[in-house]
């Protein structure tokens, strides 16, 4: 049974060292993946804070509109009218009067197949 605890202690030593070891060959990798992630989110900050000051300049409805777009189950939330008429986004074609309604930016008009708000190009 002693034998048995000394080579458990021995064994145990050694797993010690090569703990401390694998921690000091590791601790710069973590401190630079510490310093990218407070980089990233001062990054992230500066663009949420932009983004609340342009949301803020928007008219009400459309912002609405684009929140609920982009919560849903679209990856984008706006698309360009392609010049043949149809969804930037799924290529389906828009009937003539909803066309007409993006090109004149009357309303914000939405896809009817994949929900996202167009745009002319």
């Amino acid at each position: 049974m002693m034998e048995q605890a000394t080579r458990s202690d021995l064994k145990l030593d050694e797993l010690i060292r090569n703990l401390e070891k694998a921690r000091a060959e590791s601790e710069p990798r973590v401190e630079e993946l510490m310093r990218a992630r407070a980089e990233a989110e001062t990054a992230l900050a500066i663009l949420n804070d932009r983004r609340h000051n342009s949301a803020i300049r928007l008219d009400a409805a459309a912002l609405r509109l684009y929140e609920r777009v982009r919560a849903g189950r679209a990856s984008v939330a706006l698309a360009p009218l392609t010049p043949e008429g149809a969804c930037g986004h799924c290529y389906h074609t828009l009937p003539l009067q909803e066309q007409a309604e993006v090109r004149n930016a009357s309303k914000l008009s939405r896809c009817e197949v994949c929900g996202v708000i167009l745009y002319v190009a």
